[in-house]
């Protein structure tokens, strides 16, 4: 089974878990999130899950930690309910620079709502040695063509300027050796 943390209104879970429903969370998605919608739905905060140790398969998260003052005890709870693997997405900290320049320090929602900003390695300290010893870390990259990047919220639009751009950063910790 796949546990979904911090869901949004884009599930990809068997269950999925985000804690603000009914609430605005970024502006560029100006919907609020309906948790009838939602398939296999349950409010919850990522730092104090209520699910069993190793309950689910893989555990993914998608931009979700870079909200967290502390996110090493966030990604102790998913590794916690995971059994297998937990994949995690966040925002290359390239996008809060250039919003920064684009909208002219009007792009306060970043430093507001985001409490870190990441690179590959900094993405890599939130995982502490002990207790997550027995574990396969890869860290990588995700290019999108830059219009795709900055129009990612439009629909229909086309897309002249293919140039790449770190997008994302993927994490994948495997637990080996059980």
């Amino acid at each position: 089974m796949i546990l979904d943390v911090g869901c949004g209104d884009a599930p990809r879970g068997d269950v999925n878990v985000d804690l603000f429903i009914n609430q605005t969370p970024h502006i560029w998605r100006p919907h609020v999130i309906d948790a009838k919608k939602i398939p296999n739905f349950m409010r919850a905060d990522a730092e104090h899950l209520p699910f069993r140790d190793g309950m689910f398969e893989t555990v993914y998260c998608c931009d979700l930690i870079e909200h967290f003052v502390n996110p090493t005890k966030c990604f102790l709870e998913l590794w916690r309910v995971s059994k297998r693997t937990v994949l995690i997405w966040v925002p290359c900290n390239i996008w809060s620079v250039f919003f920064d320049f684009v909208f002219r320090g009007r792009a306060g929602w970043v430093r507001k709502y985001h409490k870190r900003q990441f690179t590959t390695k900094s993405l890599l300290k939130i995982i502490p040695f002990n207790p997550v010893r027995n574990a396969m870390v890869t860290v990588k990259l995700k290019y999108v063509a830059f219009a795709d990047a900055v129009l990612w919220q439009k629909a229909n639009y086309e897309s002249k300027l293919k140039v790449p751009v770190p997008f994302k950063i993927e994490m994948t910790v495997k637990k080996i050796g059980d």
